[in-house]
């Protein structure tokens, strides 16, 4: 059960098509760094100017680019790993709900063109 399509706002819509577009040959979702901040709650998931990263779902290897399941696609230091997994990895109680969020990462988006250009 989820929303009627005429009440899905459109910011979601437009994100949902830009991402379709991404052509990325192995399972992923759009997801950002989580971080625990001592004395501000359990994490602190949505600090301005983060950027919602590719999340890889499966190993990755294209040319010189090897990636684990779990690990951003630009590389990205992930510093909390039980963080990371608790929020990204195991929290998926809705798996479309992710796919609302465009990729901004500039360095994931740049390894995706390359990769997505390469794969044609």
């Amino acid at each position: 059960m989820g929303l009627p399509k005429e009440k899905i706002p459109q910011h979601w819509i437009e994100a949902m098509e830009f991402n379709a577009n991404l052509e990325i040959p192995v399972e992923w979702k759009p997801a950002k760094k989580a971080t625990w901040r001592s004395g501000r709650g359990w994490y602190d998931y949505d600090r301005r100017g983060t950027h919602y990263h590719i999340l890889l779902l499966e190993d990755f290897k294209f040319g010189r680019i090897k990636r684990k399941f779990g690990e951003f696609l630009c590389g990205s230091k992930i510093t909390d790993r039980s963080t990371h997994e608790v929020v990204n990895l195991k929290l998926d109680l809705d798996p479309l709900m992710n796919k609302r969020f465009k990729v901004t990462c500039p360095k994931c988006l740049e390894r995706a063109e390359k990769i997505g250009g390469m794969i044609r």
